[in-house]
Formats: structure tokens, C-alpha cells, sequence
């Protein structure tokens, strides 16, 4: 639930051309913050 929302706030300052650069463990389910920012989460 926390990546989700994560995710969520980092969307709102994220702009077209960005790059951004994640560095997380497995534990706190980084993946998932990833793919909902590359608009593949749920």
C-alpha cells in the first residue's frame, strides 16, 4: 500500500523527459513502484 502511494506522489512532480533513478530493496516492494510509474502496475 505504501509503494502505491509512493508511486503516487512521485507522479506528481515527474515530467515528460524526466529521469529518475530508484534504488530500493525487494522488502519494501520497490518493483512495485517502478512498474506504476512505467504505468504497468494494477
Amino acid at each position: 500500500k505504501n509503494s502505491e502511494k509512493a508511486a503516487e506522489e512521485i507522479k506528481t512532480f515527474l515530467r515528460e523527459g524526466d529521469v529518475i533513478f530508484v534504488k530500493g530493496s525487494r522488502g519494501i516492494k520497490t518493483e512495485k513502484i517502478i512498474n506504476e510509474l512505467k504505468g504497468k502496475g494494477k
